[in-house]
């Protein structure tokens, strides 16, 4: 036991080699072996190999693999695949954690990534080398023929685009960290680029290729609808693999990682498990969340993965690492000690709620009822000058909870604040703007709200942000652009949060049009993406309140009943 319990701390913080400071992994590794007087071993080179080979796909492509064995080559053996952009430096070191428990240990470089030949098409090919792949593994002499797949990340994008297409049997289960079953929404968040990500993603890992190139190829797919996204989007009627799920509430991945869960888990028949700790790729997020682990990280996810890949959460309770149930996740809360939030809870289906209507009035307050007195507030927004990104679920950029008053006095900002709670408040699920709005000179611009804990010092945390291209607001295959000074009702997607307000905190939604680099800035054309830059046009924006026919702006919040979170502790 005590050796699951060290390889899952490996597994749990290699997923980390490619998105965070190496000396967190050596650390908390180094500190969780010494204590419990056991030797981690430094490489490989303690099992079979490494061999590497270069394994030929259907179109001629080589891809540059490296396999290990458990024992000798005479064995039989499962197989735990991380295929990655990263290199078997990277996260495909998760799949060596496996070593340990008999399975082989397949790593590959995606295609037009590291040593792998081709051009890199952002994952349209992943079902195919994949496929490929796997036959290649079972015609070894060593394979028994069973394939597991673990992919952290964009290694776990590969893993989840493979439920586009028909289930590929050898697969028995999988194990995926912080990744998205939602493509469209990863790249474009409620039709605005994503470009503090993609962009600097692209830049900074696929750099074999031409990064200008396959950013110019996104901006042709800039439609929710456009079937480009169809080949790497699951529709999970195919899937059949039982699959282990880990997000984090800050993380870029969030949205899709819990659809993907949520499309698993009832195409599996309830096999499925999923936890989401406060951080997932925003490893910095750990520090406002000091309860939230050792250094922001359990080794729950990684248990469960080993558990799954050994067949033993079929057995439950002994097999089911901490007796959890399918749905476990930290609730976050304010960073002081007496906070009502800061605990892990479980669960086997996600908690009632109650959506909760929070009113924007005209006088900066949000209250429960809606008001009676219509109210407009009108800002100009020019995407020379757009608010600047404070936080948030980034990658490339700085992330996590971070205070937002520095941008919350600018002329471009509108601020609704709550009274101050007299009795905390629980929040778990889906979080919503709805605003009434419209612009008096362009046919495009965008809407962006944040949500944010105002503590009792006047600081402003950021929980959760989202945004709207009002070219893109019906979801069609073709742009539908604004009339001038026509009211419009729209959404904002928040994403998703579990959250407890404190008693004597406020609640506060913050409207404007930009959060850049998180998001492109929009120039208020009309124009796509693809179109030869044009002057940028400042638009005049307005907020209305009150009721405006069928339609009040507000904030809905889905509140929960804090005892219905019971505590769980997880190691």
């Amino acid at each position: 036991m005590e050796r699951m319990w060290l390889v899952a701390v490996v597994a749990s913080t290699a997923l980390q080699l490619a998105i965070a400071s190496p000396n967190i992994v050596r650390k908390s590794v180094s500190a969780v072996a010494q204590s419990r007087s056991l030797t981690l071993p430094q490489s490989r080179s303690g099992f079979p190999g490494p061999h590497t080979v270069e394994i030929t796909t259907r179109d001629g492509i080589n891809l540059h693999t490296v396999y290990a064995l458990p024992g000798n080559d005479s064995g039989k053996y499962p197989t735990v695949i991380d295929r990655s952009p990263y290199g078997d430096d990277g996260t495909e070191l998760v799949a060596d954690a496996f070593l340990l428990f008999g399975f082989a240990a397949v790593e590959q470089d995606f295609r037009g990534t590291k040593q792998s030949g081709g051009e890199f098409d952002l994952w349209r090919h992943s079902y195919n080398d994949t496929e490929d792949t796997i036959k290649w593994i079972v015609a070894q002499p060593w394979s028994n023929g069973v394939v597991h797949i673990a992919g952290g990340s964009a290694d776990g994008i590969a893993a989840l685009v493979l439920g586009a297409k028909p289930a590929l049997p050898e697969i028995k289960s999988q194990f995926i960290v912080w990744a998205s079953g939602d493509p469209y929404s990863s790249v474009f968040v409620g039709g605005a680029y994503r470009y503090g990500l993609i962009h600097n993603w692209l830049k900074h890992y696929i750099n074999k290729n031409d990064p200008a190139a396959l950013e110019a190829e996104v901006y042709k797919h800039e439609s929710p609808l456009d079937p480009w996204w169809s080949a790497v989007t699951p529709d999970y009627s195919g899937v059949t693999a039982p699959t282990v799920f880990w997000a984090g509430w800050n993380d870029i991945f969030l949205n899709g990682n819990i659809e993907a869960f949520n499309g698993w888990q009832k195409a599996t028949g309830g096999k499925s498990w999923l936890l989401i700790d406060a951080e997932g790729h925003c490893q910095n997020a750990h520090s406002d969340y000091p309860r939230s682990g050792i250094e922001g990280r359990v080794a729950l996810g990684a248990l469960l993965g080993i558990s799954m890949f050994l067949d033993e959460l079929n057995d439950p309770p002994n097999g089911i690492p901490e007796k959890v149930k399918h749905i476990t996740f930290f609730v976050m809360g304010s960073n002081h000690s007496a906070s009502f939030g800061g605990f892990y809870t479980t669960m086997d289906e996600w908690p009632a709620f109650t959506p909760t209507r929070f009113y924007l009035h005209g006088d900066g307050v949000m209250r429960l009822g809606p008001s009676t007195e219509v109210a407009n507030r009108t800002f100009s927004y020019d995407p020379t000058n757009p608010v600047p990104t404070l936080g948030g679920n980034n990658l490339e950029i700085p992330c996590g909870p971070k205070d937002q008053r520095p941008i919350e006095n600018r002329s471009d900002v509108l601020l609704y604040t709550s009274e101050k709670l007299i009795a905390p408040l629980a929040v778990v699920g889906k979080l919503s703007v709805t605003l009434t709005v419209s612009s008096a000179n362009v046919n495009d611009t965008d809407w962006t709200a944040k949500l944010s804990d105002v503590y009792p010092d006047g600081t402003s945390h950021l929980i959760q942000d989202g945004i709207i291209r009002m070219r893109w607001r019906k979801r069609t295959l073709n742009p539908v652009p604004i009339s001038p000074n026509v009211i419009e009702t729209v959404v904002v997607d928040l994403w998703s949060t579990a959250y407890v307000f404190d008693p004597g905190h406020q609640i506060r939604v913050a409207i404007s049009s930009s959060n850049s680099p998180r998001f492109l800035a929009n120039p208020n054309t009309g124009l796509p993406l693809t179109a030869p830059p044009a002057a940028p046009i400042i638009a005049q924006n307005t907020l209305h309140t009150g009721q405006i026919g069928e339609s009040s702006a507000h904030l809905t919040l889905p509140v929960v009943k804090l005892s219905d979170l019971p505590k769980h502790e997880v190691i």
